[in-house]
Protein backbone atom coordinates (compact mmCIF):
# COMPACT_ATOMS: atom_id res chain seq x y z
CA UNK A 1 0.00 0.00 0.00
CA UNK A 2 1.28 3.09 -1.03
CA UNK A 3 1.58 6.28 1.91
CA UNK A 4 -0.80 8.41 -0.39
CA UNK A 5 -2.96 5.46 -0.55
CA UNK A 6 -2.75 5.06 3.57
CA UNK A 7 -3.25 8.78 3.91
CA UNK A 8 -6.36 8.73 2.04
CA UNK A 9 -7.55 5.98 4.21
CA UNK A 10 -7.19 7.61 7.40
CA UNK A 11 -8.53 10.95 6.48
CA UNK A 12 -11.67 9.07 4.71
CA UNK A 13 -12.03 7.38 8.53
CA UNK A 14 -12.23 10.81 10.07
CA UNK A 15 -14.38 12.13 7.27
CA UNK A 16 -16.76 9.37 7.86
CA UNK A 17 -16.95 9.87 11.47
CA UNK A 18 -17.78 13.58 11.22
CA UNK A 19 -20.55 12.61 8.47
CA UNK A 20 -22.13 9.95 11.39
CA UNK A 21 -22.22 12.65 13.34
CA UNK A 22 -24.09 15.02 11.03
CA UNK A 23 -26.47 12.78 9.55
CA UNK A 24 -27.56 11.48 13.85
CA UNK A 25 -27.08 15.01 15.61
CA UNK A 26 -30.21 17.20 15.77
CA UNK A 27 -28.43 21.16 14.46
CA UNK A 28 -27.79 23.34 16.75
CA UNK A 29 -29.75 26.00 15.22
CA UNK A 30 -31.24 25.97 11.48
CA UNK A 31 -29.04 28.19 9.19
CA UNK A 32 -30.73 30.72 7.17
CA UNK A 33 -28.88 30.31 4.17
CA UNK A 34 -25.52 29.06 3.01
CA UNK A 35 -23.81 32.55 2.28
CA UNK A 36 -24.71 34.25 5.48
CA UNK A 37 -23.61 31.59 7.89
CA UNK A 38 -19.83 31.38 6.37
CA UNK A 39 -19.75 35.05 6.60
CA UNK A 40 -20.89 34.31 10.48
CA UNK A 41 -18.01 32.19 10.69
CA UNK A 42 -15.40 34.31 9.04
CA UNK A 43 -16.11 36.82 11.94
CA UNK A 44 -15.83 34.27 14.79
CA UNK A 45 -12.72 33.00 13.11
CA UNK A 46 -11.09 36.49 13.18
CA UNK A 47 -12.41 37.23 16.51
CA UNK A 48 -10.38 34.22 17.72
CA UNK A 49 -7.42 35.39 16.01
CA UNK A 50 -7.83 38.70 17.71
CA UNK A 51 -7.92 36.83 21.11
CA UNK A 52 -4.98 35.20 20.04
CA UNK A 53 -2.94 37.92 19.54
CA UNK A 54 -4.01 39.57 22.54
CA UNK A 55 -3.65 36.53 24.83
CA UNK A 56 -0.58 36.84 26.38
CA UNK A 57 -1.81 40.50 27.89
CA UNK A 58 -4.61 38.85 29.79
CA UNK A 59 -2.21 34.99 30.91
CA UNK A 60 -3.19 34.14 34.10
CA UNK A 61 -0.06 32.29 36.20
CA UNK A 62 -0.92 28.69 34.61
CA UNK A 63 -0.75 30.44 31.33
CA UNK A 64 2.57 31.81 31.87
CA UNK A 65 3.65 28.13 33.62
CA UNK A 66 2.62 27.26 29.72
CA UNK A 67 4.62 29.31 28.06
CA UNK A 68 7.85 28.71 30.31
CA UNK A 69 7.63 25.39 29.87
CA UNK A 70 7.52 25.52 26.06
CA UNK A 71 10.53 27.64 26.31
CA UNK A 72 12.11 25.65 28.61
CA UNK A 73 11.14 22.41 26.78
CA UNK A 74 13.04 23.87 23.43
CA UNK A 75 15.93 25.17 25.28
CA UNK A 76 16.59 21.06 26.50
CA UNK A 77 15.79 19.84 23.21
CA UNK A 78 18.96 22.07 21.91
CA UNK A 79 21.26 20.18 24.21
CA UNK A 80 19.94 16.49 22.22
CA UNK A 81 19.25 18.07 19.14
CA UNK A 82 22.88 16.77 17.34
CA UNK A 83 22.92 13.16 19.36
CA UNK A 84 19.60 12.43 18.29
CA UNK A 85 20.17 13.22 14.56
CA UNK A 86 23.45 11.39 15.08
CA UNK A 87 21.92 8.41 16.08
CA UNK A 88 18.68 8.83 13.26
CA UNK A 89 21.08 9.08 10.20
CA UNK A 90 22.57 5.41 11.26
CA UNK A 91 19.40 3.80 11.30
CA UNK A 92 18.02 4.40 7.72
CA UNK A 93 16.37 1.57 5.91
CA UNK A 94 13.96 1.06 2.90
CA UNK A 95 10.83 -0.13 5.22
CA UNK A 96 11.42 2.64 7.62
CA UNK A 97 11.86 5.28 4.99
CA UNK A 98 8.47 4.17 3.41
CA UNK A 99 6.96 3.59 7.22
CA UNK A 100 7.87 7.44 7.77
CA UNK A 101 6.73 8.94 4.55
CA UNK A 102 2.71 8.79 6.28
CA UNK A 103 4.25 11.77 8.68
CA UNK A 104 5.23 13.46 5.63
CA UNK A 105 1.72 13.37 4.38
CA UNK A 106 -0.02 14.20 7.48
CA UNK A 107 2.51 17.39 7.68
CA UNK A 108 1.61 18.57 4.22
CA UNK A 109 -0.71 21.89 4.30
CA UNK A 110 -2.68 20.49 1.54
CA UNK A 111 -4.74 17.33 2.93
CA UNK A 112 -5.36 18.31 6.00
CA UNK A 113 -6.46 21.71 4.80
CA UNK A 114 -8.80 19.94 2.26
CA UNK A 115 -9.90 17.34 5.09
CA UNK A 116 -10.97 20.47 7.30
CA UNK A 117 -12.79 22.34 4.56
CA UNK A 118 -14.55 19.16 3.17
CA UNK A 119 -15.54 18.31 7.07
CA UNK A 120 -16.80 22.11 7.24
CA UNK A 121 -18.59 22.08 3.48
CA UNK A 122 -20.38 18.60 4.93
CA UNK A 123 -21.70 20.14 8.59
CA UNK A 124 -23.23 22.86 6.47
CA UNK A 125 -25.05 20.54 4.13
CA UNK A 126 -26.44 18.65 6.87
CA UNK A 127 -27.25 21.75 9.14
CA UNK A 128 -24.69 20.39 11.47
CA UNK A 129 -23.13 23.61 13.75
CA UNK A 130 -20.80 20.91 15.90
CA UNK A 131 -19.52 19.75 12.42
CA UNK A 132 -19.22 22.79 10.40
CA UNK A 133 -17.69 24.59 13.49
CA UNK A 134 -15.00 21.37 13.75
CA UNK A 135 -14.00 22.23 10.01
CA UNK A 136 -14.04 25.87 10.53
CA UNK A 137 -11.70 25.28 13.98
CA UNK A 138 -9.11 23.12 12.45
CA UNK A 139 -8.40 25.58 9.26
CA UNK A 140 -8.35 28.81 12.13
CA UNK A 141 -5.60 26.23 13.73
CA UNK A 142 -3.64 25.82 10.40
CA UNK A 143 -3.57 29.42 9.52
CA UNK A 144 -2.82 31.06 12.98
CA UNK A 145 -0.14 28.43 13.83
CA UNK A 146 1.02 28.48 10.09
CA UNK A 147 1.41 32.11 10.60
CA UNK A 148 3.11 32.22 13.90
CA UNK A 149 5.74 29.70 12.50
CA UNK A 150 6.16 31.49 9.27
CA UNK A 151 7.65 35.00 10.81
CA UNK A 152 9.30 33.25 13.42
CA UNK A 153 10.82 30.77 10.16
CA UNK A 154 11.73 33.86 8.25
CA UNK A 155 12.98 35.73 11.52
CA UNK A 156 15.67 33.64 12.80
CA UNK A 157 17.01 31.59 9.83
CA UNK A 158 17.97 28.65 11.52
CA UNK A 159 20.18 26.30 9.22
CA UNK A 160 18.60 23.09 8.22
CA UNK A 161 20.71 19.84 9.76
CA UNK A 162 21.73 18.77 6.50
CA UNK A 163 23.55 22.26 5.67
CA UNK A 164 26.02 20.67 8.40
CA UNK A 165 26.72 24.09 10.10
CA UNK A 166 25.56 23.35 13.56
CA UNK A 167 21.96 23.62 15.66
CA UNK A 168 23.18 27.34 16.99
CA UNK A 169 23.55 28.53 13.37
CA UNK A 170 21.47 31.48 12.66
CA UNK A 171 21.17 33.69 10.10
CA UNK A 172 18.06 35.86 10.31
CA UNK A 173 15.69 37.34 7.73
CA UNK A 174 15.53 34.67 5.13
CA UNK A 175 13.14 33.18 2.35
CA UNK A 176 15.95 30.40 1.51
CA UNK A 177 14.48 27.40 2.92
CA UNK A 178 18.12 26.17 3.38
CA UNK A 179 17.73 28.75 6.30
CA UNK A 180 13.74 27.98 7.55
CA UNK A 181 14.46 24.88 10.13
CA UNK A 182 12.70 26.91 13.26
CA UNK A 183 10.11 25.60 13.88
CA UNK A 184 8.77 23.01 11.80
CA UNK A 185 6.25 23.40 9.30
CA UNK A 186 5.26 20.15 8.99
CA UNK A 187 4.96 19.39 12.55
CA UNK A 188 3.24 22.67 12.91
CA UNK A 189 0.19 21.68 10.65
CA UNK A 190 -0.06 18.03 12.62
CA UNK A 191 -0.40 18.76 15.65
CA UNK A 192 -2.58 22.16 14.46
CA UNK A 193 -5.25 19.24 12.74
CA UNK A 194 -4.51 16.65 15.55
CA UNK A 195 -5.14 18.93 18.72
CA UNK A 196 -8.43 19.90 17.50
CA UNK A 197 -10.01 16.47 16.26
CA UNK A 198 -8.48 14.79 19.47
CA UNK A 199 -10.40 17.84 21.66
CA UNK A 200 -13.69 17.41 19.67
CA UNK A 201 -13.63 14.05 19.23
CA UNK A 202 -12.81 13.92 22.69
CA UNK A 203 -11.73 9.27 22.89
CA UNK A 204 -8.91 7.97 24.28
CA UNK A 205 -8.30 5.82 21.22
CA UNK A 206 -9.07 8.54 19.04
CA UNK A 207 -6.36 11.03 20.74
CA UNK A 208 -3.64 8.22 21.08
CA UNK A 209 -4.21 7.56 16.98
CA UNK A 210 -4.47 11.33 16.35
CA UNK A 211 -1.26 12.96 18.52
CA UNK A 212 0.42 9.82 17.36
CA UNK A 213 0.54 10.54 13.60
CA UNK A 214 1.44 13.86 14.77
CA UNK A 215 4.51 12.58 16.33
CA UNK A 216 5.36 10.34 13.37
CA UNK A 217 5.34 13.62 11.90
CA UNK A 218 7.90 14.62 13.77
CA UNK A 219 10.09 11.91 13.49
CA UNK A 220 9.67 12.07 9.86
CA UNK A 221 11.05 15.62 9.48
CA UNK A 222 14.37 14.69 11.80
CA UNK A 223 14.94 11.37 10.01
CA UNK A 224 14.58 13.12 7.21
CA UNK A 225 17.48 15.80 8.36
CA UNK A 226 15.10 18.38 7.46
CA UNK A 227 15.00 19.41 11.17
CA UNK A 228 16.25 19.45 14.34
CA UNK A 229 14.76 17.90 17.43
CA UNK A 230 13.92 21.49 18.92
CA UNK A 231 12.57 22.59 15.73
CA UNK A 232 9.84 20.09 15.98
CA UNK A 233 9.73 20.19 19.86
CA UNK A 234 8.61 23.74 19.59
CA UNK A 235 6.52 23.68 16.82
CA UNK A 236 4.34 20.66 18.73
CA UNK A 237 3.73 22.84 21.79
CA UNK A 238 2.67 25.77 20.15
CA UNK A 239 0.20 24.77 17.51
CA UNK A 240 -0.89 22.33 20.36
CA UNK A 241 -1.94 25.60 22.47
CA UNK A 242 -3.36 27.14 19.48
CA UNK A 243 -5.51 24.21 18.85
CA UNK A 244 -6.75 23.75 21.94
CA UNK A 245 -7.05 27.57 22.61
CA UNK A 246 -9.62 27.38 19.65
CA UNK A 247 -11.49 25.09 21.24
CA UNK A 248 -12.04 26.76 24.04
CA UNK A 249 -12.81 29.46 22.72
CA UNK A 250 -15.95 28.24 20.79
CA UNK A 251 -16.66 26.08 24.17
CA UNK A 252 -17.08 28.92 25.39
CA UNK A 253 -19.89 30.75 22.78
CA UNK A 254 -21.85 27.66 23.04
CA UNK A 255 -21.90 27.88 26.89
CA UNK A 256 -22.94 31.86 26.51
CA UNK A 257 -25.60 31.00 24.05
CA UNK A 258 -27.44 28.17 25.90
CA UNK A 259 -26.88 29.65 29.25
CA UNK A 260 -28.32 33.37 27.72
CA UNK A 261 -31.78 33.43 26.38
CA UNK A 262 -34.66 35.52 25.77
CA UNK A 263 -38.38 34.78 25.18
CA UNK A 264 -41.77 36.35 25.00
CA UNK A 265 -44.96 35.07 25.51
CA UNK A 266 -48.66 36.60 25.21
CA UNK A 267 -50.50 38.04 28.11
CA UNK A 268 -53.68 38.06 28.32
CA UNK A 269 -55.49 40.75 30.88
CA UNK A 270 -58.97 41.69 31.90
CA UNK A 271 -58.22 44.88 29.88
CA UNK A 272 -56.08 43.58 27.19
CA UNK A 273 -54.10 41.69 25.88
CA UNK A 274 -50.15 42.16 26.03
CA UNK A 275 -46.45 40.57 25.48
CA UNK A 276 -44.37 39.25 28.58
CA UNK A 277 -40.65 38.43 28.20
CA UNK A 278 -38.40 36.35 30.11
CA UNK A 279 -34.61 36.59 30.20
CA UNK A 280 -32.90 33.37 31.40
CA UNK A 281 -29.09 33.33 32.40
Amino acid sequence: MKTSELLLIIFAFLLNTFSAQAQSKKPAYSTDSFFPSVYKDIKIGLSDGGRLVSAPFSFTEKDWLITSGIIGGTALAFLADKSIRSDLQKHHSKGLDNFTEAGRYYGNGIYPALLGGIIYLGGKAFHNDDVSSTGRMMIESLVYSGIITTILKASLGRSRPYMNLGNTHFKGFQINNDYLSFPSGHVTVAFAVSSVLAAKIDNVYASIFLYGLAGLTAFQRIYADQHWFSDTVFAAAVSTVVGRAIVNYDEERNKENKNVSLSFYPVIQSNGLGVGAVFSF
